[in-house]
């Protein structure tokens, strides 16, 4: 009997210190804490936070950063963490400067979407704060500013992640490559078609086994759109004519009219150069 009033005693304290845990992140809702210090300042509002038993914790921040004459803000969502303070040091270690340029991690809070974790790039121009733009950002975390080299940086074409023609896993995926011009973001076409140029070779491949048979089946039908679609993804944002021509006419030849009515719709929306939706936002 004595026992069993222990454990329950034991149960209860652990309750009630989980219960006035949570309680203290909910109170901290809406604090500011710093980052970096300098000309140009990083800090991180907590906007939201979960901190039930039931669900992994997660807390949401506004990322602050300003000089004295401009103000960025940008949402990081930060999971498999074990309390706030554990939050506070992943952010912490999501800013690296290299080359004249800060690197500062936001994250979308899990998920298999490709720009999951984005680097977005900062840098002082005449004394004045200046976001450059965005990159791509690697999976591990404290690894930022990795997709920057050369003076290029890395990002994801994403904008057909999710397309009603292919899988997610089938979208037409491209890296693409930018230089700072002037203070912001410029792709280059040249060195995204030929890093591209790999994938879009063993997808030709494939493209011109599949048109070789007499009869697809439903599997290699699918392939064949998903492998075009890529192809001439890639072809239109690099403004390759000739190979964007090549799958439009195989597209024509062996695709129904259905498939090809929704694949170009698809292209019709690819702009040349374009650079990905960012989730930064200038206030001042």
């Amino acid at each position: 009997m004595k026992l069993k009033m222990l454990l329950c005693s034991l149960v209860f304290f652990g309750m009630a210190l989980y219960v006035q845990a949570s309680s203290n992140t909910t109170q901290k809702i809406g604090h500011t804490y710093s980052l970096l210090k300098g000309k140009m300042s990083v800090s991180a509002k907590l906007i939201d936070a979960m901190a039930d038993s039931d669900v992994p914790p997660y807390f949401t921040f506004l990322i602050i950063v300003e000089d004295a004459h401009r103000r960025y803000e940008v949402e990081s969502d930060i999971i498999v963490v074990e309390n706030l303070d554990d939050a506070l040091g992943v952010l912490k270690n999501s800013i690296y400067s290299n080359n004249g340029y800060t690197f500062i991690r936001h994250e979308c809070g899990g998920g298999n979407a490709w720009r999951c974790n984005v680097d977005s790039i900062f840098t002082m121009k005449e004394g004045t704060l200046q976001w450059v733009g965005d990159m791509a950002g690697v999976e591990e975390r404290g690894a930022v500013g990795r997709n920057y080299s050369a003076d290029l940086f890395m990002d994801y074409y994403d904008k057909f992640e999710s397309n009603h023609l292919t899988s997610h896993a089938a979208a037409p995926f491209l890296k693409i490559y930018s230089r700072d011009n002037k203070g912001a973001l410029r792709v280059d076409l040249e060195v995204t078609w030929q890093q591209n140029r790999e994938r879009f070779l063993k997808g030709k491949d494939v493209i011109d086994q599949i048109v070789k048979k007499s009869a697809m089946s439903e599997d290699e039908s699918r392939e064949l759109w998903s492998s075009l679609l890529r192809a001439a993804v890639l072809a239109k944002y690099c403004q390759r004519t000739k190979e964007l021509d090549e799958a439009l006419q195989i597209a024509d030849r062996a695709l129904s009219k259905d498939i090809v009515k929704e694949f170009r719709s698809i292209l019709d929306n690819v702009i040349s150069g374009e650079l990905p939706l960012t989730g930064v936002k200038r206030i001042r």
